[in-house]
């Protein structure tokens, strides 16, 4: 498994600087939960937490898209909410998609 440090500079190497470097803007995407997935264990979950916090507070970005706010549970956020989990506890239900694309501000939308 990648650490912490592992994901942030692949983030710059491969998003990043090559898109500074054609002078594009740069916003980041939170990742969404996992819980209750085959995979899931709380050292990823630790790492998507800290990951997370990186995208969200990071001057590397113009802004980040926050997905993982708009579908977790509020009273559990390892969790996706019931109204947002597809049923696999991995990709977000038609509504939970919506609420993504409700979280991409308007000016980023190409």
């Amino acid at each position: 498994m990648p650490t912490l440090d592992d994901l942030i500079e692949g983030v710059k190497k491969i998003y990043v600087e090559p898109a500074r470097r054609l002078g594009l803007k740069v916003y980041s995407a939170t990742l969404i939960p996992i819980y209750g997935w085959r995979t899931y264990n709380e050292d990823r979950e630790k790492l998507r937490n800290d990951f997370n916090e990186w995208l969200r507070s990071s001057k590397d970005f113009d802004g980040c898209v926050d997905f993982d706010k708009a579908v977790r549970d509020s009273k559990n956020p390892k969790t996706f909410a019931i109204e947002c989990d597809s049923g696999d506890h991995l990709h977000p239900s038609e509504n939970g998609c919506k609420l993504m694309a409700d979280e991409v501000p308007e000016e980023i939308i190409i």
